[in-house]
């Protein structure tokens, strides 16, 4: 537990202190309490993609999309910026070095994008599997892909508009 609060107090005193050592991972995470237009809007974009995808009614659609996207939100919290530390850290002592550029190169740009895709397909296209074990599995994984990089393009998309 005290491990806990000690995370949750580096990961969200930065914006309270004006600290100076950010990740692109914290950024997504703040920019999307700050986007919030741009989460409805990609929150439609993955109903659209898993009713069409999987044939379910709309309040089953609906009521899926909006319980897996709460779980993801609620470990995303933790696991992004967990993995984005994870990628500071190898990059800094491998890619940066060998290609001399720093944290907001494009490299890390995309490998961030990479990891939060990847970290909300697992858990969105496993709480639809739980929901629906019937389901063809790589399907709901394909389905669940495509609807998160999309979304996730519109949150950043946002994020970087709002800092323009």
């Amino acid at each position: 537990m005290f491990a806990l609060i000690i995370i949750f107090f580096f990961l969200f005193s930065a914006n309270l202190i004006n600290a100076d050592i950010i990740w692109p991972g914290l950024i997504y995470i703040d920019g999307i309490l700050q986007s919030f237009p741009y989460i409805i809007f990609g929150f439609i974009v993955e109903f659209l993609i898993i009713q069409y995808g999987t044939k379910l009614s709309f309040k089953k659609a609906f009521i899926i999309v909006l319980l897996m996207n709460l779980v993801s939100f609620l470990l995303g919290i933790i696991l992004i910026p967990i993995a984005t530390i994870f990628l500071e850290i190898i990059y800094s002592i491998s890619v940066y070095q060998f290609f001399k550029i720093g944290t907001f190169s494009l490299i890390t740009q995309i490998s961030t994008f990479i990891i939060i895709v990847a970290i909300n397909t697992i858990i969105e296209s496993w709480i639809i599997l739980l929901k629906y074990p019937k389901f063809n599995e790589k399907k709901i994984i394909i389905l669940v892909t495509i609807a998160n990089a999309l979304s996730t393009a519109i949150a950043v998309f946002g994020i970087y508009k709002m800092q323009f």
